[in-house]
């Protein structure tokens, strides 16, 4: 089983080598959400 991301009292852990080993894109997780698409910049 992974270790929780958050301790009991809300606080982010420090993540390892085998936290970002497990990670994968949205993309690929969440197909049906649309790309972000930023707006007209401003000069």
């Amino acid at each position: 089983m992974n270790k929780p991301l958050i301790d009991p009292d809300g606080e982010v852990r420090e993540l390892t080598l085998e936290d970002f080993k497990q990670m994968q894109p949205v993309k690929k997780l969440h197909p049906d959400i649309p790309p972000r698409v930023r707006g007209p910049q401003r000069d």
